[in-house]
């Protein structure tokens, strides 16, 4: 998060910014209340030393899909890698909601859309109920695939490159 030496020197000097990044990296991480408790620069060596403090983890205490089949709901979920337990992290949440989406689109759902929906226990504990909100849309299929006025390029060619089969999952991929 801090890849350049400018980043690094507003690290060490206490910056807003770069306090802000070390605790949105803390927030995607499953630590919601993370902060920055400390900076030490050792001026012989040049290390600078941040302590952070992260606070209660967050975790998943569930994960489930809606708006599919119950048994692509089971396949889909067998898949991404959440489990009840898991640290809630903001980045592994996005990623199996972007596969759920692109394996919809595989199989045809070209404007299928997933959104992730993390919600708090009513008890307070340090947990999340994670949601993964299908709409799958229409699924397509392959019509008619014709190509006309090529002068150059031979049919079985064109045909062979557009990956095209008549009556096939559409796959906008």
């Amino acid at each position: 998060r801090f890849p350049t030496a400018i980043e690094r020197a507003e690290l060490a000097a206490g910056m807003r910014d770069a306090d802000a990044r070390v605790t949105e990296s803390l927030r995607v991480l499953g630590y919601p209340d993370g902060r920055v408790a400390a900076r030490a620069l050792d001026e012989v060596t040049g290390v600078l030393t941040v302590t952070v403090a992260p606070g209660e983890r967050t975790l998943l205490a569930s994960v489930a899909a809606s708006g599919l089949t119950p048994a692509d709901e089971a396949r889909l979920l067998a898949g991404v890698p959440l489990a009840a337990g898991d640290p809630a992290r903001a980045d592994r949440i996005a990623l199996a909601a972007l596969a759920v989406e692109q394996d919809l689109h595989r199989r045809g759902f070209a404007d299928a859309t997933v959104r992730a929906r993390v919600a708090d226990l009513a008890d307070g504990a340090p947990a999340v109920r994670v949601t993964l909100e299908a709409d799958p849309g229409a699924a397509y299929r392959v019509g008619a695939v014709s190509f006309d006025a090529l002068r150059h390029t031979r049919r079985s060619l064109a045909e062979r490159l557009a990956g095209l089969q008549e009556g096939a999952v559409y796959d906008p991929a």
